[in-house]
């Protein structure tokens, strides 16, 4: 039972919707709005039903937290060589 596809599309909402975040407030914003968008918008279809396709390979996970990493990055204000 192979859960690559749906693997894919809740990665490609993720990074949709945290795309549009990082365009329409900026990088100007404060933490504490950044934050919220996050757990309101983005987390939640990371987590869905989780539990039912957790990945077990490790490059699902990589694939996966790719995208909680680079809002970490985001609401933490940290810069790197592909914002400038």
């Amino acid at each position: 039972l192979q859960h690559t596809p749906h693997i894919e599309c809740i990665v490609l909402k993720a990074n949709r919707d945290s795309g549009i975040i990082k365009r329409t407030v900026g990088y100007s914003a404060p933490q504490y709005v950044k934050l919220r968008l996050f757990t309101t918008l983005v987390r939640p279809i990371l987590e869905n039903c989780s539990q039912v396709w957790s990945p077990s390979l490790k490059k699902y996970i990589y694939f996966i937290e790719s995208t909680q990493r680079s809002m970490t990055k985001y609401v933490l204000n940290i810069f790197t060589d592909e914002m400038s």
